[in-house]
């Protein structure tokens, strides 16, 4: 069985309707998010929807995507306002 690893972003967020506080996890090349009240529990969501939808890809004999890791960059923008 193979592993796979694939790039988790995890942002602050507010709840839609209710305005709370929480985190989104998302992951860019599956097209998924998932949120939670805390980080921990937006990264524990993310990995049950990820392992969920390459589970249902394997068994429809879909091409699972890979993350691309040389495509990895995270930088930050200063601006002066």
């Amino acid at each position: 069985m193979k592993k796979l690893t694939y790039r988790v972003i995890v942002e602050s967020d507010k709840r839609t309707g209710t305005n709370e506080d929480a985190f989104t996890a998302y992951v860019p090349v599956l097209g998924l998010a998932a949120d939670g009240d805390t980080i921990d529990e937006a990264l524990k969501n993310i990995e049950g929807s990820v392992s969920a939808f390459v589970q249902s890809m394997r068994e429809d004999n879909l091409e699972i995507p890979e993350d691309a890791k040389e495509q990895f960059v995270v930088a930050t923008a200063q601006v002066t306002v």
